[in-house]
């Protein structure tokens, strides 16, 4: 019996002795992990950033389109008459005015029948002379004197034609402005209706738009429309409205706009590409931020702000993006301080010191 208990007293000594090791290396991994808390704390550093205060603001919601300039008047002449070329008196590239002769055509047989036409106008003046003297008289009835009247209004009305026909023959320019082709040389048959020369008059300038639906009644006529020229950095133009079509194209369902661009520079020449800056409504109150302060993740967009010392990832919606600006519609109101560099480094709860507000 004494060497029984004499084991037993042995087992309980080992297992309160396996208990005692259990409990001590219990505290002494405590007392190690606290020690290394402090430590992770004490080592943080905090990111160096730079901040704005947010203020709501009125802000343009501006559409740009591409737009296209062109020349006040873009003529070709065609031929009215049929013939042989005889003369031309311009080359491309001269300067014309407005009824200049550019092309004559051989007009021989339309001179001939101009004086047809007065001889027999002379004639006919002449008959109607000696018939009133006759009707005065009561010679000649009155129908018979009528005929002679209606021989003599006929002879006017063959005259008349006759100029028209020999004016055909000369082919003058409808408005001033520069001889830009001409597609005929002297000795050339040309049939009517084809074309002879082009003139262009580019003293003043045209910019043609396409407005889509949607913002057709942000314009008016007489509205001022701002553009620039990617050929012209660092100059900015205005074009006027002056005609907004009223059916929309059935190919594109937007509305042809023409403005008329005043251009004292003499810089914009017809064929440039314009960059237009429609202004569709006035936003007010709204939160805009630089670009660079929104963080995209994840398929969405973060901007962080100043929580006392750390910095608070907040998610955003983002509205519209306007040059280096970020228009939102949720996630940050007036007065918030939204980091705008040193922003790429930061995570949600980083500490953080502010260099610059």
């Amino acid at each position: 019996m004494k060497a029984v208990t004499g084991r037993k007293g042995v087992a309980s000594i080992v297992l309160w002795c396996c208990v005692l090791a259990v409990v001590a290396a219990i505290v002494l991994l405590a007392m190690l992990k606290k020690p290394s808390e402090h430590t992770a704390i004490a080592d943080e550093k905090p990111v160096a950033i730079r901040t704005m205060v947010l203020e709501g603001r009125s802000l343009p919601d501006v559409l740009v389109l591409p737009g296209r300039l062109d020349p006040f008047a873009d003529v070709v002449i065609a031929a009215e008459k049929g013939g042989r070329v005889v003369e031309t008196a311009f080359d491309k590239g001269d300067r014309v005015k407005k009824g200049d002769t550019i092309v004559r055509i051989d007009d021989r047989l339309w001179q001939a029948e101009l004086k047809r036409a007065e001889i027999e106008l002379r004639e006919a003046l002449k008959e109607k002379g000696r018939w009133e003297a006759l009707k005065s008289s009561g010679a000649v009835s009155a129908s018979d004197f009528d005929s002679i009247q209606t021989r003599l209004d006929l002879s006017k009305i063959s005259l008349e034609q006759a100029k028209v026909h020999v004016s055909q023959c000369n082919f003058a320019s409808p408005v001033s402005g520069v001889l830009e082709d001409r597609y005929v040389d002297v000795g050339e048959y040309v049939s009517e209706g084809q074309a002879m020369c082009r003139v262009v008059d580019a003293s003043s300038l045209k910019l043609l738009a396409d407005i889509p639906e949607k913002d057709v009644m942000a314009l008016e006529q007489g509205d001022s429309v701002p553009f620039t020229i990617a050929s012209l950095p660092g100059l900015s133009f205005t074009g006027n409205v002056s005609f907004v079509a009223s059916t929309a194209s059935r190919e594109s369902n937007c509305y042809r706009t023409e403005m008329i661009v005043d251009d004292a520079s003499r810089r914009l020449k017809p064929g440039m590409i314009a960059e237009l800056s429609v202004t569709r409504r006035i936003r007010e109150d709204t939160i805009v931020v630089p670009l660079v302060s929104v963080v995209p993740k994840r398929g969405e967009h973060i901007v962080f702000v100043v929580n006392g010392e750390r910095a608070e990832a907040r998610m955003v919606n983002l509205e519209a993006i306007i040059g280096r600006e970020a228009v939102l519609s949720t996630g940050l109101k007036p007065g918030d301080k939204v980091v705008v560099e040193g922003q790429r480094a930061l995570h949600d709860g980083a500490l953080i010191v502010v260099m610059q507000e």
